[in-house]
């Protein structure tokens, strides 16, 4: 049951301990795009969750907004705050990023809450949001894709969802000239460049896949999921990539990931590398 008296004085007591200030804009409005924790600690949330909402950005004329305050939080990763500046790009004269503190609250004359664009464990994006998020991340980080590259994203530093017995697929990948890669070892903007040059992407199911987005179309995912923890969030965003989509499922998830067969693996990846377009790739 619900304990009214209880709620107040825990509402008393954060007031107390976490004073709010209050800031002004002079914007005509303000917007943000991070309303729930998750999409501040996930790549996967921000990019497909939480960055496509910013897509009307590019109909501002038409919106009839000419004044524009995005609000994010000071304590933002880098990746985060560079994407929000790429998709601003030319509207920097009417549109700014207002970095704001944990306990600022502030005035806005009209606030716009975008509306989001995918479902649950559905990262399928319209294609008019994909070019618009691709085109403005190349451009700002002098990106120009070219495909040709076969890479497994390795999840060995994560707490869960990864391959265990990865070190037995190594082989497997070297006969397929895949190079295995740990993604949080790279800047964002070298990400988003190796992804961009992929013409076969391979690993488990987790947040590292979302980078797909850069991938050329006509690219293949090859996606690992546990038997019990099979998603779906990378077959919908695929699709609107135009890319194949391929999968593997594994054995049940343990404590810290799970077991790949390495002859399942290998004839999966057999059928990933015989496509027309991975075929003249590589030595596959």
């Amino acid at each position: 049951m619900f304990d009214k008296a209880r709620f107040k004085r825990a509402q008393d007591l954060y007031h107390q301990s976490r004073p709010l200030r209050t800031a002004r804009t002079n914007h005509s409005f303000c917007t943000s795009v991070v309303h729930y924790p998750f999409n501040r600690q996930n790549i996967y949330h921000w990019w497909i969750d939480s960055l496509p909402r910013l897509f009307f950005l590019s109909r501002l004329a038409q919106l009839g907004i000419d004044s524009l305050a995005i609000l994010v939080a000071k304590d933002s990763p880098k990746y985060q705050i560079d994407s929000l500046d790429a998709l601003v790009g030319d509207n920097k004269n009417c549109v700014s990023l207002e970095l704001i503190s944990e306990n600022e609250k502030w005035r806005c004359p009209r606030f716009i809450v975008p509306t989001f664009v995918t479902g649950h464990q559905n990262g399928f994006l319209h294609p008019e949001i994909v070019d618009y998020i691709r085109e403005r991340l190349f451009h700002y980080y002098s990106i120009v894709p070219r495909g040709g590259k076969r890479i497994y994203i390795s999840r060995q530093r994560a707490r869960r969802m990864r391959v265990v017995n990865e070190e037995e697929l190594l082989p497997i990948l070297k006969r397929f000239d895949v190079d295995m890669v740990t993604a949080e070892d790279l800047p964002y903007s070298d990400q988003i460049a190796l992804f961009a040059s992929a013409d076969l992407v391979i690993g488990a199911h987790g947040a590292g896949l979302n980078n797909v987005l850069f991938c050329p179309p006509g690219a293949c995912l090859f996606e690992l999921h546990s038997a019990d923890q099979i998603r779906s969030h990378y077959l919908f965003l695929s699709k609107s990539l135009d890319m194949e989509y391929r999968w593997l499922v594994a054995g049940l998830q343990q404590e810290q990931g799970f077991v790949v067969d390495p002859e399942m693996f290998a004839g999966k990846l057999a059928e990933c590398v015989g496509g027309s377009r991975l075929a003249g790739a590589g030595g596959g």
